[in-house]
């Protein structure tokens, strides 16, 4: 009896049996970024002042510090909104517990439980 060969999935063009899979597609702008950067431009030059020492090893390093910049402001950011998303919901569901306390649900005389 014989067996058949188990067939192995075609590569797929342009990528090579050994080659790593591709990168993940970069993460997309949201779209209120998207809104501002149609009248005002994408990149703008600031002043900072940083400590002289690890300028030099930044250097020394060859550290992009336009990126390492765009990243932790980025990270700041977003942690500083999702902080007062969390404190407007805290003082949304106070507001929420005081009424329903205050005033009942509102189908109260609809229930028959």
């Amino acid at each position: 009896m014989r067996m058949a060969k188990a067939k192995t999935p075609k590569t797929p063009p342009g990528f090579s049996e050994d080659a790593a899979p591709p990168p993940f597609p970069p993460a997309r702008k949201p779209m209120a970024q998207l809104l501002y950067e149609e009248s005002h431009p994408p990149r703008r030059a600031v002043n900072l002042t940083a400590s002289s020492y690890w300028l030099h090893e930044a250097k020394t390093l060859g550290l992009n510090l336009s990126e390492l910049f765009d990243r932790a402001l980025e990270e700041k950011v977003r942690e500083a909104q999702r902080a007062e998303a969390k404190r407007e919901v805290a003082e949304y569901n106070e507001w929420h517990a005081k009424h329903l306390a205050e005033h009942g649900l509102w189908n109260e005389k609809f229930r028959r439980f």
